[in-house]
């Protein structure tokens, strides 16, 4: 499953650095991409191990705050 969340804090490659190197690291994740230009990360993950939900609650730990795009 693929989904795109919109991340308003993040602002620069340095940030998505950071959500890349913790979601990385989750087990179910397989891909992660960026779009700087509409604040947006979109995650590539096997919903059978982690769930969008577990998504964003590890991205708002980070102290970056996101919603999935409907």
């Amino acid at each position: 499953m693929t989904e795109t969340f919109v991340v308003p804090k993040m602002a620069c490659k340095n940030c998505f650095n950071t959500i890349k190197a913790v979601l990385s690291k989750a087990l179910g994740v397989s891909e992660l991409t960026c779009d700087l230009e509409t604040k947006s990360v979109t995650v590539a993950f096997d919903e059978k191990v982690i769930s969008a939900d577990e998504i964003k609650t590890k991205l708002s730990k980070l102290g970056f705050p996101a919603e999935k795009i409907q």
